[in-house]
């Protein structure tokens, strides 16, 4: 099931047809395709899991972007619903930048929200897949104390 239609207004995600193609390798993050143009898109991962210090932040491969986005893409609409605020695990946050353009997404306990300029969508992560494999990118980057405490949020 694809995304609604508003959400093929954002930058990132395209319907079948409309000129692009998703994330092929440049640089850090991904890219997007328009034509014959490469159009790189630049992904960071935060954790949200501290209060009263830094959270761990990380960028997405090329590889990782791609299959992020293809993943996102494909998830079905769901209906808005405030995220948690609570203390620890709060889930994750990308922020891709593709020029002038930043999306912000908020990955939390199988919700999805994704923000860009005042349009704002929801998803179903129903599996919480999309959470596991940004927990997966982040293996290198945090230590195993917080790998033990997000791989038990995320089952």
């Amino acid at each position: 099931m694809r995304l609604p239609a508003m959400l093929c207004s954002l930058w990132l995600w395209a319907p079948a047809g409309a000129g692009y193609a998703a994330a092929q390798p440049t640089g850090a993050g991904g890219s997007l395709m328009e034509g014959n143009q490469s159009i790189a898109a630049h992904c960071e991962v935060e954790l949200d899991i501290f209060s009263g210090m830094p959270n761990p932040t990380w960028l997405l491969t090329n590889s990782e972007a791609d299959r992020f986005t293809k993943q996102l893409a494909a998830l079905p609409p769901a209906q808005a619903r405030e995220l948690s605020g609570h203390l620890g695990y709060r889930g994750f946050i990308v922020q891709c930048t593709q020029g002038a353009n930043t999306q912000s997404i908020r990955i939390q306990r199988g919700l999805v929200q994704i923000a860009m300029n005042e349009a704002t969508l929801y998803v179903a992560d129903q599996d919480r897949g999309l959470e596991r494999q940004l927990l997966n990118t982040g293996r290198p980057h945090l230590t195993s104390d917080i790998l033990q405490i997000v791989e038990r949020e995320v089952r």
